[in-house]
C-alpha cells in the first residue's frame, strides 16, 4: 500500500445513511510496552510525571487522572450514563471529550434520543450537574469542541449524509452548518483557533487529506500547514493555545528516513517540521496542555497515552486507552 492511501485510510471518514458513523481507523506499526517514568519538578515550571501507580490499576470505565499523584477518579455517574451505547456507534473515540474553557464542564459524545445515535452532550465536570442533549442530527454528531468564550460548540454533524462542520450556540441551540462559497466544507474534527474567529479542520473532499481552517460563519478556507518539502498530507491537526505552533499527522519524510503518517509538530506556518515519537493519534479538542509545553496522544494499536514534553521531546506513558484529554495542567481525562 502506497503511503498516500495509508493516509486516506488514516483519516478518511464517511456516514452511513441509516444507523451511524464509520471513521476510518489508523494504526501505528509501532509497538512498546508501558512503563511508568518517575522524575521531579523541572526547571521551567512544567511538572514532570511523578510514577503512575494509580493508572495500573484504573477504574474500568472512563476516568480523571492526576498526572502528579497517579490518583484516578471515575466520571460522574450521569456522564457515564449518557455515554450509553455510543462507543459502538461512534467509532471515532478519539474525538469524543472537550472541556470547557473554564474547566468546569465536559461536551462529550453520548447516546442520543434519536434511535440511540450518537450526539453532543454537555455536562458539570465534577457531578455531572446540567447535563443535556445539545445536538439532535439525524444520523450522528461527533467531535465537539468549544469555542473560546464558551458560548458555542463547533462538531461533526452526519445529517447531510457525510461528514460537514457544524456551531451550535448553546443558549438558544441554533446550529449553523459552516459553508464555503461553493457551499460544502467536507470536514472532520474541528477545533476553534485561539481567538475564536475560524476552525482548523481535517478537510476530506479530497484524495489526500490536508489540515485547513474557516471562518466560524463561512467563507473562504486557508491551508494551514502546506504541503511538500517532503509532506504528503495532513489532518487530526491542532493549534497551541496561544496560537504558535502546530500538530497533526501527516505522511512525509524526515531527518531520519519517511512515515506514513506520523504526528509532526511545527510553528503555525508549517515550517520547522519535527517528528514526534511515541505519538499518533489525539484529539485536536485536548490535544494541547493549558501551558502549551506538552500534548497527550495514543500510539495506535498499542493503546498507549502518553505525555510528550516538547522541550525535550520525551514522551511519558501514562495509560493504556483509546484517547485522553487535558483539563487542566495536571490532569487528563481518560477514555478507556
Amino acid at each position: 500500500m502506497q503511503d498516500h492511501e495509508r493516509a486516506v485510510g488514516a483519516f478518511a471518514v464517511v456516514a452511513a445513511a441509516t444507523v451511524a458513523l464509520v471513521v476510518g481507523s489508523m494504526s501505528d506499526p509501532r509497538q512498546g510496552g508501558l512503563t511508568a517514568t518517575g522524575s521531579t519538578a523541572n526547571g521551567s515550571g512544567v511538572s514532570e510525571l511523578l510514577p503512575v501507580n494509580g493508572a495500573q490499576n484504573p477504574p474500568p470505565v472512563d476516568y480523571l487522572l492526576d498526572l502528579n499523584t497517579g490518583a484516578t477518579t471515575p466520571l460522574p455517574t450521569p456522564i457515564l450514563r449518557s455515554l450509553g451505547d455510543s462507543r459502538q456507534r461512534h467509532y471515532g473515540s478519539s474525538a469524543r471529550y472537550a472541556v470547557s474553557p473554564d474547566r468546569s464542564r465536559l461536551a462529550f459524545v453520548g447516546s442520543g434520543d434519536e434511535g440511540a445515535r450518537p450526539q453532543i452532550f454537555i455536562a458539570g465536570i465534577v457531578d455531572g450537574s446540567g447535563l443535556r442533549q445539545v445536538t439532535h442530527d439525524r444520523i450522528g454528531a461527533r467531535a465537539p469542541t468549544w469555542s473560546p468564550d464558551g458560548l458555542s460548540i463547533a462538531y461533526e454533524g452526519y445529517g447531510g449524509g457525510q461528514p460537514n462542520l457544524y456551531v451550535i450556540e448553546l443558549d438558544t441551540g441554533y446550529a449553523t452548518e459552516v459553508k464555503d462559497p461553493m457551499n460544502a466544507v467536507i470536514g472532520t474534527t474541528p477545533q476553534y483557533t485561539p481567538d475564536g474567529s475560524s476552525l482548523v479542520y481535517t478537510d476530506n473532499s479530497s484524495q489526500l487529506p490536508q489540515l485547513r481552517s474557516v471562518p466560524v460563519g463561512g467563507g473562504e478556507t486557508r491551508v494551514v500547514v502546506p504541503l511538500g518539502g517532503g509532506l504528503e498530507d495532513s489532518g487530526n491537526g491542532s493549534l497551541s493555545p496561544d496560537g504558535s505552533l502546530v500538530t497533526f499527522l501527516g505522511s512525509g519524510t524526515f531527518s531520519f528516513g519517511h512515515c506514513g503518517p506520523c504526528r509532526w509538530v511545527a510553528t503555525v506556518d508549517g515550517r520547522h517540521r519535527r517528528v514526534i515519537n511515541g505519538c499518533f493519534e489525539s484529539d485536536p479538542a485536548g490535544t494541547w496542555s493549558p501551558d502549551g509545553n506538552r500534548i497527550v496522544c495514543g500510539n495506535g494499536d498499542s493503546r498507549e497515552i502518553s505525555v510528550v514534553d516538547l522541550a525535550t521531546g520525551s514522551a511519558t506513558p501514562v495509560a493504556r486507552a483509546n484517547a485522553a484529554i487535558w483539563i487542566d495542567r495536571h490532569t487528563v481525562l481518560i477514555d478507556v
